[in-house]
């Protein structure tokens, strides 16, 4: 707020910004402290950078629409099923790539609904795109470590 008149939060917005980052960071303390292999710890990296900026690029600028809008908590349905997909697999490796590819699909079911609803689809199709992408990447990640673990 101090270099541009554009950004201007409030003291709420900072509390939310500082939740994000201490369960990002909390999450990958804990993972950070168990012993797993590298592509393990990749895994959960990508996914936490991802859930953080998709969450924060929503509740900055909206991904559909702006701000609060109705269409935007369908990406948010996509990270509230990573989370609950997250603790059924209970951080197994494998469930975990399982989980990252379901989150991929619905990902790519929000940026077809946005290519075929929103009155400009280019930025929804394109994140989605974007985040599909990271997800799978976390999948092959996780993947990986389940491998190394047989």
């Amino acid at each position: 707020m101090r270099f541009t008149a554009e950004v201007n939060w409030s003291p709420g917005d900072f509390v939310v910004f500082g939740a994000m980052l201490a369960c990002v960071c909390g999450t990958w303390e804990f993972v950070a402290r168990r012993r797993c292999d590298g592509a393990y710890r990749g895994a959960v990296g990508m996914a936490l950078a991802t859930t953080f900026l998709a969450l924060w690029i929503d509740l900055a600028v909206g991904i559909a629409g702006p701000p609060g809008a109705l269409a935007n908590r369908v990406f948010l349905a996509v990270l509230g099923l990573g989370v609950v997909a997250a603790v059924l697999a209970r951080g197994r490796a494998a469930g975990m790539m399982r989980m990252m590819l379901v989150m991929a699909l619905a990902q790519t079911g929000v940026g077809l609904a946005g290519w075929v609803v929103a009155a400009s689809p280019g930025p929804v199709v394109g994140l989605s795109l974007v985040f599909v992408g990271l997800w799978l990447i976390s999948a092959g990640l996780f993947a990986r470590a389940a491998r190394a673990q047989h």
